[in-house]
């Protein structure tokens, strides 16, 4: 009884302990047990991007003069020029001072001024011994690197007459442009800044470029398609005073309006021309040439695509992989008349890398009271054209005029009247020197193009293109039911491709039909993806690559193989030869994937001659011969396949290992790993241990 009264006497208390507990929580808060844990230390600090041009002691040349070397040290102002005669500039050095990595370009400002001189002069600008083209050379520096030697160089040709005697150039200076380089990583990869520009102020409207003209912006960034730039009326084009516009985004273009009339003194870069400008009867100004865009001054165009006929007025245009389109066009008030792609019409002029097609190319013509002295056309392509051979040249005696057309392709252009494919005239015979005419070619020029190749048709690259994959199921850019013989012409390929988890890949292959042949020659392939040659299950056929640069790709291919996975900038299935190749820099998109600039798969036979090479990876199963190539490092641990190293093979480290698969580590498969007399390896890595030839072949005796 006691022990009952007892445990309800605790049930009631604990009860009413119970209520005034809750009642005591009513309108407060709770007071939990806390803790808590703060990191030091973290830190957010800025880069620095900071260029400077220094002369061979280091001293920084900012506001300097780049004096001329002569042979016996005379006086600049003692320098006279004469025809034949060559002077260099002093040797100058880009530096990277800044904590960031960086890439950088020239701007050579008085070359391509108002004297008459520069007409006699041909420049050339040489890097690390190498001669370069000066607008479109792009260099790169790591933070407190510095470039190898750069020299700018002039030459007055031998054929300049009296009218350049007693003539003056002054004010050339050198100019150096920097931005950021993709090198640095973020929380995913590094290429947040790949298209980091040069210019210094951005305009997307008509206003933000006549204001930014108008405050005296000498480069300025063009953005979209709505920028609209005024032109006078015809012989009274406006003057631009020298500024450069540079193309800020894929679409960006320039529309010029007017009354017949063009520009003067304009430099334009990496961007779309078209051109509204109208004529309409007026003031006796009734000809059918002022439907063209007229081009007059001094004038430097890099990587422009001209959608309607343009005319140079001289002194001096200068046209580096820029495209031309001849067509019929209605414009004028004298009906529908065909145009060419260029007319050179005054002064002088180049062409380096063009790219002309439609229905006429290029047109060299001074009847109408212009003087056409000097016309060189470089490494261009025309065709298809509809109606003219390439170049239309008019009659003339001069001895003074000249015409260079060399290293340029000519691909199903019309015969004219002298039954002549490259050029047409009816008394002047141009110079020329290593052209080709190609009938029955087909000529790509855009993406959407080299979806497009024709089977059965050897296939040529007229211009730079650049390949955004968007089909998450890998489309192929080349897929033909026959063999390829694909020329890159010396263009780039700059492939963009996505995250492979998402299936973008940046593919770039050259795929014919079972048992077909590929051919592919003198192209790059650079930016985000990788190149094959072949496809899986597609085999028979031989593949041959001749002068392929496959550079600082960012591969986005995954290869598994020993227990890890490979990123591999090239590969290919089935027999391939790699003459003279190049295939450098490649990085992985892949978290943890080792990058491989070339990888040979199992059961592929591969023969590389000459060519330079970071890194090569052999599959066990695969046979490799190296004959002659410069190579960092290759991977090589033949089970079922053989790796031969030939003389004349330079190799910095070779790694013998079979991960996983060390079983078959036997002798008589380290054998198939042949190193012939002749050939330099720097070390033999194996289990750890560095061997030179002669210890590794004293290991080999010991098994």
């Amino acid at each position: 009884m006691t022990k009952a009264k007892t445990t309800k006497r605790a049930l009631l208390m604990s009860a009413l302990s119970l209520i005034v507990c809750v009642s005591m929580l009513v309108g407060s808060t709770f007071a939990w047990f806390t803790d808590s844990v703060t990191s030091s230390g973290n830190i957010i600090k800025s880069g620095t991007l900071r260029v400077d041009l220094v002369d061979a002691d280091g001293n920084s040349l900012e506001g300097e003069v780049i004096e001329f070397v002569t042979a016996d040290n005379r006086a600049q102002d003692q320098i006279l020029w004469e025809p034949g005669c060559t002077y260099k500039m002093e040797p100058i050095y880009v530096v990277n001072k800044g904590t960031l990595a960086l890439k950088y370009n020239f701007v050579i400002n008085g070359i391509i001024g108002d004297a008459k001189l520069l007409e006699a002069i041909d420049w050339t600008i040489t890097v690390d011994g190498v001669e370069t083209d000066m607008y479109t050379y792009e260099g790169k520096l790591l933070p407190n690197e510095k470039s190898g030697e750069i020299i700018l160089t002039g030459h007055m040709k031998e054929n300049a007459g009296n009218e350049y005697q007693n003539l003056k150039v002054e004010g050339i200076s050198v100019a150096v442009y920097a931005t950021q380089l993709t090198h640095e990583n973020d929380s995913f990869n590094n290429q947040y800044d790949k298209d980091a520009t040069y210019y210094d102020v951005l305009a997307t409207t008509t206003k933000e470029l006549e204001d930014a003209l108008a405050s005296g912006a000498k480069i300025i960034g063009i953005k979209g398609t709505a920028i609209e730039l005024a032109a006078e009326r015809a012989g009274k084009n406006r003057d631009m005073n020298g500024v450069t516009l540079v193309g800020a985004s894929d679409d960006a273009t320039i529309t010029v309006t007017g009354h017949g009339g063009g520009l003067d003194n304009i430099n334009l870069k990496n961007m779309k021309v078209v051109d509204s400008t109208f004529y309409t009867y007026e003031d006796g100004e009734n000809a059918w040439e002022f439907t063209y865009l007229e081009l007059g001054g001094n004038n430097t165009f890099v990587n422009v695509a001209f959608d309607d006929g343009i005319m140079t007025d001289g002194p001096l245009s200068t046209f580096v992989d820029c495209t031309f389109s001849g067509h019929n066009n209605d414009s004028s008030t004298y009906g529908n008349t065909t145009m060419y792609g260029a007319w050179v019409y005054n002064g002088k002029a180049t062409f380096t890398g063009c790219y002309f097609s439609g229905t006429r190319g290029l047109k060299v013509c001074d009847q109408y009271a212009g003087e056409v002295s000097n016309v060189v056309v470089d490494d261009c392509v025309f065709g298809p054209l509809s109606e003219k051979p390439g170049i239309a040249i008019d009659d003339r005696e001069e001895s003074s005029f000249n015409i260079v057309i060399k290293n340029s392709h000519f691909i199903d252009c019309q015969a004219g009247d002298q039954g002549n494919y490259i050029y047409e005239t009816d008394n002047y015979v141009p110079t020329l020197n290593n052209n080709k005419v190609v009938a029955g070619g087909q000529v790509v020029a855009t993406a959407e193009a080299l979806n497009t190749a024709t089977s059965g048709k050897d296939v040529f690259m007229a211009t730079d293109i650049e390949y955004v994959n968007t089909d998450p199921d890998n489309q192929l850019i080349i897929e033909t039911t026959d063999a390829i013989n694909f020329n890159g012409m010396g263009n780039t390929i700059t492939t963009e491709g996505a995250d492979p988890s998402v299936g973008n890949h940046g593919y770039v292959a050259f795929v014919p039909s079972a048992g077909e042949d590929v051919t592919v020659s003198d192209l790059t392939v650079t930016g985000a993806g990788f190149v094959e040659l072949g496809h899986y299950g597609l085999g028979g056929g031989d593949y041959v690559a001749n002068n392929l640069v496959v550079k600082d790709l960012v591969s986005t291919l995954a290869n598994g193989d020993k227990g890890f996975t490979l990123a591999c900038g090239f590969s290919h299935y089935g027999n391939a030869i790699l003459n003279n190749c190049v295939m450098t820099g490649t990085t992985a998109m892949i978290d943890g994937a080792m990058p491989v600039d070339a990888g040979f798969s199992n059961g592929t036979t591969t023969t590389v001659n000459g060519g330079e090479y970071g890194t090569i990876y052999c599959w066990s199963h695969a046979n490799v011969t190296i004959d002659g190539a410069e190579i960092d490092t290759i991977y090589a641990a033949p089970i079922r396949g053989k790796v031969t190293i030939k003389a004349g093979t330079a190799i910095d480290k070779l790694v013998v290992d079979y991960g996983t698969s060390s079983a078959y580590a036997t002798k008589a498969n380290l054998q198939k790993l042949v190193i012939e007399d002749g050939a330099t390896v720097g070390a033999i890595v194996y289990n750890g241990t560095n061997y030179t030839v002669a210890e590794w072949n004293a290991y080999l005796a010991t098994l």
